[in-house]
């Protein structure tokens, strides 16, 4: 049967593809606004550097990077990402695996579970709370630039909603407060956002060495 429910607080948590941002009808319409992964759990591999994530620029990653990020001594996550085609990212991942530093630590790998999705490298709204609703995590644009790290700022994030809602509720706090608060709690998140222009930014091709040099010295 359909139920109704009245909430005081919504919270759209649900990631890149929020459907409360579509529900509310406020997503942009910007091109390449979002990062797109194709990614993988491995196990029985050979990590040449077991301590260290390693990352990968070149044209098997437009506008991104590829990745090799240790979770043991012989298992890692590894991918590839790019700004542009999303249709492309199986060629990509083709043309990453048969790089011989990669293949030689990968050639004997099994894949566990699949990490394929999205990322917003911009924001997906002009506003990260709309009346009684509240935008955290990748909904949000919470992720620290450039590595569009967002798991644990969207843990972060989530709990500084939390406890912001607690006093929105029981002392009467401005839910308007919602974006000053984040900034000055976490303001790593802001500051970071500076560096979206300059390494994932429309770029002509005869630069792309150098953008990929600029964003290797960025990391």
């Amino acid at each position: 049967k359909k139920l109704e429910f009245k909430a005081k607080f919504i919270v759209g948590a649900d990631g890149v593809n929020s459907k409360v941002i579509d529900c509310l009808g406020v997503r942009k319409k910007n091109v390449g606004i979002v990062g797109h992964v194709k990614s993988y759990e491995m196990k029985n591999i050979k990590l040449k550097y077991p301590e260290f994530e390693q990352l990968f620029l070149g044209k098997f990653a437009p506008g991104a990077y590829a990745y090799i990020f240790p979770l043991s001594q012989n298992s890692a996550n590894i991918g590839v990402g790019t700004v542009y085609n999303k249709d492309k990212l199986d060629k990509y991942l083709e043309e990453f695996l048969e790089i011989p530093l990669v293949k030689n630590q990968l050639q004997r790998g099994k894949i566990i579970s699949e990490k394929s999705g999205d990322a917003p490298i911009r924001d997906l709204t002009d506003r990260i709370v709309y009346g009684n609703v509240f935008l955290v995590g990748d909904a949000a644009n919470q992720n620290i630039k450039p590595f569009i790290e967002g798991i644990i700022p969207g843990m972060v994030c989530g709990n500084i909603l939390g406890n912001f809602l607690y006093e929105v509720a029981k002392k009467g706090d401005d839910p308007e407060n919602y974006p000053k608060i984040i900034e000055r709690m976490f303001g790593l998140i802001k500051d970071s956002q500076v560096y979206t222009d300059i390494v994932y930014g429309e770029i002509e091709e005869e630069t792309e060495t150098t953008k990929n040099v600029l964003m290797l010295g960025i990391m």
